[in-house]
């Protein structure tokens, strides 16, 4: 025969009271279920983390340490949570633990020890900082300081070549190539007040191109007139070894074979014509031997 139970309303009613309606997990770890009556019961610790109210700090299933002390350096896959500062511990160079992600400026001054930097920001500070590897603007001063001449501070080649077609050297002279070999010209300073090129001749390659001299005093280019078949330069400019050109630019009385009749290193020089009668315009430039 079977048995049949049937429940009034007094044991439906204790029934729905005792049913489970929710949960959460508490500030201990504790999964506490929430009955229908608004009582709640505490299943105990599930997140794998316990206290010990002590000097000692145990490891438990997960290896976590939660406590009010500083346990020190701790293993390997283990975390210490600070009861007294719910926003710690610190990671360290020694401890893992909660970080703060240090912002772009703090990134670019490059003093904080303590918090951590994002790819963003590091990009930002490099952005801000350094030329970039794809390119950028560089709006202060590039310096490098290297010990030997000989080394090379900044070279440039075209993808695919083996040699610099350009190279930056610390003593500041250029070297040039064409970038199938090595480099045959250079531009550098030769001495005081001196800047030269080895390995090559000066070209100006522009049709309706050249060089321009200024002139003035002591300068080493001008122009003069002659009186009477003769005209004294004053300039500094000219030396013992000083090669003088001498050009008419305007024939006046009777034009002569122009000629350096005479030289004072570091003062002046003479022009003088073959005609006694000359005044003519005569153009001069002075140049040195190397």
């Amino acid at each position: 025969m079977a048995t049949v139970t049937v429940l009034d309303a007094t044991r439906t009613l204790q029934i729905e009271a005792a049913s489970i309606v929710g949960g959460y997990i508490n500030s201990e770890g504790h999964l506490v279920l929430q009955k229908h009556d608004e009582t709640e019961v505490d299943l105990g610790p599930v997140s794998s983390m316990r206290y010990y109210d002590g000097e000692e700090y145990q490891p438990v299933e997960t290896y976590s340490y939660i406590g009010s002390a500083d346990p020190g350096a701790v293993p390997d896959g283990t975390v210490w949570f600070d009861t007294n500062d719910v926003g710690g511990p610190s990671a360290t160079t020694s401890q893992k633990g909660l970080v703060e992600l240090a912002t772009d400026a703090e990134t670019a001054a490059g003093t904080d020890n303590t918090r951590a930097v994002t790819p963003a920001g590091l990009n930002a500070a490099v952005s801000a900082t350094y030329l970039k590897l794809e390119g950028g603007n560089v709006t202060g001063t590039i310096e490098g300081a290297i010990a030997s001449a000989g080394t090379p501070f900044l070279g440039t080649l075209l993808s695919g070549e083996v040699f610099d077609r350009a190279r930056l050297y610390p003593d500041g002279s250029l070297e040039f190539g064409p970038g199938n070999a090595a480099r045959d010209i250079k531009l550098l300073r030769l001495g005081a007040n001196r800047f030269g090129i080895q390995g090559g001749d000066f070209v100006v390659d522009t049709v309706g191109r050249g060089i321009r001299i200024a002139e003035g005093t002591n300068a080493r280019m001008g122009t003069a007139t002659l009186v009477a078949g003769t005209a004294t330069v004053n300039t500094a400019a000219v030396t013992s070894n000083s090669r003088i050109f001498l050009t008419a630019q305007n024939a006046g009385g009777t034009p002569g074979a122009l000629y350096v009749s005479a030289r004072t290193p570091g003062t002046s020089f003479t022009i003088a014509s073959t005609s006694n009668t000359d005044t003519s315009l005569v153009a001069w430039e002075i140049k040195e031997p190397a």
